[in-house]
């Protein structure tokens, strides 16, 4: 318990070090404020990075949406994983707000993971029930992220650097916290101030494989009003953190601890089944005590229409537990959200050992409801206001 407990600690801690707020107000700390600045937040990390501006810059007048109000910002609330009417609420206002803006201006863009789903503004011919079905229907196939925005990109009049196209600002400062392997800003909240090298057919190459609303698939055929390809010269992008830094970050403070640790150099990705053999065959390897690794993670699930409470962390952390059922060895696994939620649940992820796995475990995986099993068991990780989002955390550690 002790050693689920220490990865508790180096997950908290690790987050809290890469804060939107704190990556802000350190980027804008050198940056002259300039005389007519209007800000736009959009992301998981909104607030966090808004309050981290007007620490560097002072009072801010703009529009924000996700996370929590903040003072003198007008904010919207848009709907998360699915788009919502408050996500179609939110995609109209912020495109006449860019639309509204004047050469003179300078627009301050905080964006982060989440905005895909939290502002959205269907493209001709198409419904917000068109769009609620397809990223569903996406969501539930397994298809991985940069994959499922190259479709919303080319379903939305605000993605794929439309929102760039449609500014009227003279200049365009975006600073980002990336939860995407690469960094890419194309792919980060489906792009609305990045080039996008993706196209129609590649859209429709991905909506091919999977159930969507026939009108959905026709406006793809149809291949018209391509997103914009080249760069933006009013644009100046700027990558704060991505999910490297996280578990470098991690490893990190893990080495302060007294661990040997290592961070991996890569997003781990594909099929939680996947992801759970790759650890598997790292614990086989008999490292040393004291050991631990560390991951950024996007890992996928492919959840059935009787899915329960839950999400991939927590059902990856209950999967691992089983291996580590069979070990003599003091080891831990853990398994988290940067942004403080895990899928469909109150929770962030999970933290398992040895001594975590028993049958309940294995009825909790049948029926994907990972939630309220890590609950009883004690092993979960409460949801908490992370002021980040840059991917998941993944931590395996061999006790000193």
């Amino acid at each position: 318990m002790r050693l689920r407990s220490e990865l508790v600690e180096i997950y908290r801690a690790a987050v809290r070090a890469l804060s939107g707020e704190a990556l802000v107000r350190a980027a804008l700390a050198d940056v002259p404020r300039p005389e007519r600045v209007h800000v736009l937040a959009l992301g998981k990390a909104s607030d966090a990075m808004l309050r981290g501006a007007q620490a560097a810059w002072g009072k801010l007048g703009g529009v924000a949406v996700g996370g929590m109000p903040v003072p003198g910002i007008e904010w919207l609330h848009g709907e998360h994983p699915v788009p919502g009417a408050g996500s179609l609420a939110a995609g109209t206002r912020l495109l006449a707000f860019v639309r509204a803006l004047a050469p003179e201006d300078t627009l301050l863009v905080l964006l982060s993971g989440g905005g895909s789903a939290l502002a959205e503004l269907p493209a001709a011919g198409l419904s917000l029930h068109d769009l609620h079905e397809t990223t569903q229907a996406l969501l539930g196939a397994d298809v991985p992220i940069d994959r499922i925005n190259c479709v919303r990109k080319h379903l939305s009049q605000i993605k794929g650097g439309r929102l760039a196209a449609a500014c009227g600002a003279g200049r365009m400062l975006v600073l980002t916290v990336s939860d995407v392997a690469g960094d890419d800003p194309a792919v980060i909240a489906s792009g609305p101030f990045a080039p996008d090298p993706t196209t129609f057919a590649d859209a429709l190459a991905v909506v091919r494989e999977v159930d969507v609303p026939s009108a959905v698939e026709e406006l793809l055929r149809r291949a018209e009003g391509e997103t914009p390809k080249a760069p933006d010269p009013r644009v100046e992008q700027r990558i704060l953190a991505g999910p490297l830094d996280l578990a470098r970050k991690a490893a990190e403070i893990a080495r302060s601890r007294g661990f040997d640790a290592q961070a991996v150099g890569e997003v781990v990705s594909g099929s939680i089944e996947r992801v759970a053999e790759r650890w598997e065959a790292w614990f086989a390897s008999a490292p040393p005590p004291g050991s631990l690794l560390a991951a950024a993670a996007e890992p996928t699930v492919a959840l059935p229409p009787w899915a329960g409470e839950g999400g991939r962390s927590q059902h990856l952390a209950l999967r691992m537990s089983r291996g580590l059922g069979y070990l003599e060895t003091d080891i831990a696994f853990l398994a988290a959200g940067s942004d403080g939620h895990d899928g469909i649940s109150l929770q962030a992820g999970a933290a398992v050992d040895g001594m975590t796995w028993q049958r309940r475990v294995e009825q909790a995986l049948q029926d994907f409801a990972s939630g309220e099993a890590a609950r009883d068991l004690g092993v979960d990780i409460p949801a908490w206001d992370t002021g980040t989002n840059l991917a998941d955390l993944h931590l395996l550690a061999i006790g000193r």
